[in-house]
């Protein structure tokens, strides 16, 4: 779930209660466009959530590169 920094503590949560917070695996800050969204300070960032229903079964695969590391 992707959230701006004003409420991302509302959504994390509620995502608590859904999944437990035992399945929280990430919160990801990405930097935004950079728009306004504050009073005070400018959002600079938005956030994703990642939850998963079990560790055992979480799968991840890395993103795809052709230049060898």
């Amino acid at each position: 779930m992707q959230i701006g920094d004003e409420n991302v503590h509302r959504v994390r949560v509620l995502m608590d209660e859904v999944f437990g917070d035992e399945n929280c695996v990430a919160l990801v800050a990405t930097k935004t466009s950079g728009g306004s969204t504050g009073m005070y300070l400018a959002g600079v960032q938005d956030h994703v959530l990642w939850y998963c229903k079990s560790h055992e079964h979480l799968k991840y695969r890395p993103l795809f590169s052709t230049n060898p590391s």
